[in-house]
């Protein structure tokens, strides 16, 4: 490492630590933050399935778009499918976010 990479390093340092150290975390300030953590990843899990069901949805249409240009060599199975597993994708996240503001609601009663 050279010089400047050292000093960097060492301010960054100097800067970051104690604002770590500065607050008293409890037990539940760190299961907060994992919480919060484990939310995010969840709303990108359920991104990306969403988007590889539209996705999946396309790929069906064009199955469906070969198979009439070649029913010999494109199977119609193959369509249905695609469109099965489109539509289970694409509920999937509706319906796990339907049943957390179900479970919300209930909570909150």
């Amino acid at each position: 490492m050279n010089l400047i990479n050292k000093i960097y390093f060492i301010v960054l340092t100097l800067l970051i630590v104690p604002s770590v150290y500065s607050k008293d975390l409890t037990i539940g300030d760190a299961s907060e933050n994992i919480t919060l953590a484990l939310t995010s990843m969840t709303d990108l899990i359920l991104a990306a399935v969403s988007i590889a069901g539209v996705g999946a949805f396309f790929g069906s249409l064009m199955k469906l778009y070969h198979h009439r240009k070649n029913p010999q060599q494109v199977p119609l199975s193959q369509f249905f499918v695609l469109l099965v597993m489109a539509i289970a994708l694409i509920g999937l996240p509706v319906i796990i976010l339907w049943g957390d503001s179900a479970y919300n609601i209930i909570k909150n009663l």
